[in-house]
């Protein structure tokens, strides 16, 4: 059985670490609290409503 070429080994480990160290400096950086579902004081958690269009459904803008 013939072997890895040691550059693609090379490759592979440094991969590897390089993979390692992003994720655990991006853990490290993130707030994993959860955030709260309650709404803010004084909303009522709903989109507002858009104004009705001037124009019927199908008629083309002037």
């Amino acid at each position: 059985m013939p072997s890895r070429p040691p550059a693609i080994t090379v490759f592979a480990i440094a991969l590897v670490v390089v993979l390692v160290a992003a994720i655990a400096t991006t853990m490290q950086h993130v707030n994993l609290k959860q955030a709260s579902n309650d709404d803010a004081p004084g909303t009522i958690g709903l989109a507002h409503h858009h104004a009705p269009l001037d124009i019927a459904p199908g008629q083309a803008v002037r």
